[in-house]
C-alpha cells in the first residue's frame, strides 16, 4: 500500500502510540515499563529541552556517551576507507609479477563495492533484527581479519589462485564493510537527529584522511618491507584495535522495540518517494564523480605536461579541499534549512559546471581552481543530502520522527546507491573518454547520472498518481 503525499511514511510517535495501546490492552506492565524508558531515552530531543533544540551545539548539547560514539566511529570510518585504499599502490605490481593482468587487478580491488552495494540493501532491511551494535563490532572484526588475510596474495605463485584468493577476500571485506557502515550511520541517525549534516562533514573529513593516508602508508610499508603481509597486517590490526572502542561507547536498543519496528518493509516504501529518489541519485552522482575523476583525470593532464606527480598534486589538491570543506559545510547546512537547500542545489550546478574549466587549453592556475570548485561543490552537494533524504521520507517533518528501522533502511539504500554508483559511474565517464575530451566526457557523465535520476523519479510520480487514481475509483 502506498503512502498518501501528506502522511509519513514513519513517525515513531505513531508507532509508540499504536504500542502502548496494545501493551496496556493485554496488561503487561513490565514490557510496558521497557518500551517507556525506551521511549525517554530516544525522545525526539535526546535529553535536550524544548526551548533548547534549536541552539544546535553539538558539543554543547551531547552527554558525554554521544561524545564518545562520534569520536569512535569517526575513527572507524577513517580506518575502513583508509584500509581500503591500503593496496592500491602495491596490487597491480603483485598481480602483474604472478603473470596476470591490470584488468583482473582492477576487479579485486572493485568487486567489494559490489558486495557493499548488494548486502548493504540486506543488513539495512534486517539490521533491527541483529543489532547496530552486533553489526558494527563483529563486523570490524571480520573486516579486519580480512585484511590481514588478504596479505597473503603476495605468496602465492599461480595466477589463477591470485585472482580467485583476491576476489574472494575483497568479496567478503565489503560484506563485513556494509555490516558496520550502515549500522554505524543507522546509530548515528539515533544519536545526532538534529546535527545530522555536521556529522555527514566530520565522517567525510575523516573519509578523506583515510583516503590520503591509506595509499601512501601502504605503499610506504610495502616498499619498505619487500612483501604484502606486513602493509595488511598493519592496516588489519589497527581495525582489530579499534574495534574494543566498539564495546565500550555503543549500547544495544531494546529488542521488544526492535521486533515491533523491525516488521515493516520501508525499502520499498522509501522507493516509492519521487523526492527520495532524487535526492539519492543526485547525491550518489556527485559522490561517483569524484572516481570518475581520479580514474580519467590522469589522460588528461599528461595532454597538458604534467608529470605523474603533478597528477598526484592536483588529486591531492581535490582531496585536502574536500576534507576541509566538508566539515565547513556540514556545521553552515545545519543552520537552517534554506541554507542547507541551496548549498545542496548549487552543489549540484557545480558539480557539472567546474569540470567545464578543463579544457585543452587551459592554464594550469586555472586548471587547480577548477579542481577545488569542482571538490567544493561535491561538499556542498553531498553533506546536507542525507539530512534532505530523512525530510523527504518524513514530508518535511522533524527528523527524529524517523524511527530506528527506517533509519535502518535508508542506511542500507544510501550505502548501497553510494557503493554502486563509485563502480558504473567511472565504467561510463572512462567509456566517454575514448572518443569525447575530457572535460566533455566528465560533464557528460555526471549528466547521465542526473537524467537517469529524474527519469526514474518521474516514472514513480506517474506509478503512484495511476495509483492514486484507482484507488479514488
Amino acid at each position: 500500500m502506498v503512502a498518501k503525499d501528506d502522511t509519513p511514511l514513519l513517525g515513531v510517535g505513531q508507532i509508540n502510540q499504536a504500542t502502548h495501546l496494545d501493551i496496556e490492552r493485554s496488561n503487561k506492565p513490565e514490557l510496558y515499563e521497557t518500551i517507556k524508558h525506551y521511549d525517554e531515552s530516544n525522545h525526539s530531543n535526546h535529553g535536550m529541552p524544548d526551548s533548547e533544540k534549536n541552539t544546535k551545539s553539538i558539543w554543547k548539547d551531547t552527554n558525554a556517551r554521544q561524545k564518545a560514539i562520534l569520536i569512535y566511529i569517526a575513527i572507524l570510518n577513517f580506518l575502513s576507507y583508509g584500509c581500503t585504499s591500503f593496496a592500491s599502490p602495491f596490487l597491480a605490481r603483485v598481480v602483474l609479477e604472478k603473470g596476470s593482468t591490470v584488468l583482473f587487478s582492477t576487479i579485486i580491488l572493485q568487486i567489494s563495492m559490489i558486495t557493499m552495494a548488494v548486502f548493504s540493501l540486506v543488513i539495512g532491511k534486517y539490521q533491527s533484527r541483529i543489532g547496530c551494535k552486533r553489526l558494527v563490532v563483529f563486523g570490524q572484526i571480520a573486516f579486519g581479519m580480512t585484511q590481514i588475510s588478504f596479505g597473503i596474495i603476495g605468496y602465492i605463485d599461480e595466477p589463477w589462485a591470485v585472482v580467485t584468493v583476491g576476489i574472494t577476500l575483497r568479496a567478503l571485506s565489503g560484506v563485513f564493510q556494509a555490516s558496520y557502515t550502515v549500522a554505524g550511520l543507522t546509530i548515528v541517525c539515533r544519536e545526532f537527529p538534529y546535527f545530522i549534516s555536521i556529522v555527514f562533514g566530520i565522517f567525510e573529513a575523516a573519509y578523506g584522511a583515510g583516503a590520503f593516508v591509506g595509499p601512501y602508508l601502504g605503499g610506504f610499508l610495502y616498499d619498505w618491507s619487500g612483501n604484502t603481509l606486513v602493509p595488511m597486517a598493519v592496516c588489519g590490526s589497527s581495525i582489530l584495535i579499534s574495534s574494543t572502542l566498539g564495546f565500550i561507547t555503543l549500547k544495544e536498543t531494546p529488542n521488544t522495540v526492535k521486533q515491533i519496528n523491525g516488521e515493516n518493509d520501508h525499502i520499498s516504501r522509501i522507493l516509492l518517494v519521487p523526492r527520495a529518489i532524487l535526492v539519492i541519485g543526485a547525491a550518489v552522482t556527485v559522490a561517483g564523480s569524484f572516481y570518475v575523476n581520479e580514474t580519467t583525470v590522469t589522460v588528461y593532464l599528461k595532454a597538458k605536461g604534467f608529470s605523474a606527480t603533478g597528477v598526484g598534486q592536483l588529486l591531492f589538491v581535490i582531496g585536502v579541499a574536500y576534507t576541509v570543506i566538508a566539515v565547513i559545510t556540514g556545521f553552515i547546512a545545519s543552520k537552517k534549512i534554506c541554507i542547507r537547500r541551496f548549498m545542496f542545489l548549487s552543489g549540484l550546478v557545480g558539480s557539472c559546471a567546474f569540470p567545464l574549466i578543463f579544457t585543452p587549453g587551459q592554464t594550469n592556475i586555472w586548471i587547480y581552481f577548477g579542481a577545488f570548485g569542482f571538490a567544493t561543490s561535491g561538499a556542498f552537494a553531498f553533506i546536507p543530502a542525507f539530512d534532505e533524504l530523512m525530510c523527504a521520507v518524513n514530508r518535511d517533518e522533524s527528523p527524529t520522527a524517523v524511527d530506528e528501522s527506517m533509519s535502518a533502511a535508508l542506511s542500507g539504500l544510501w550505502n548501497a546507491a553510494v557503493c554502486f554508483s563509485n563502480f558504473i559511474l567511472p565504467l561510463i565517464g572512462s567509456a566517454l573518454e575514448t572518443t569525447l575530451p575530457y572535460y566533455i566526457s566528465f560533464s557528460a557523465s555526471v549528466l547521465i547520472g542526473y537524467g537517469s535520476t529524474l527519469m526514474l523519479a518521474t516514472l514513480i510520480f506517474l506509478y503512484r498518481y495511476h495509483l492514486r487514481l484507482d484507488i479514488s475509483r
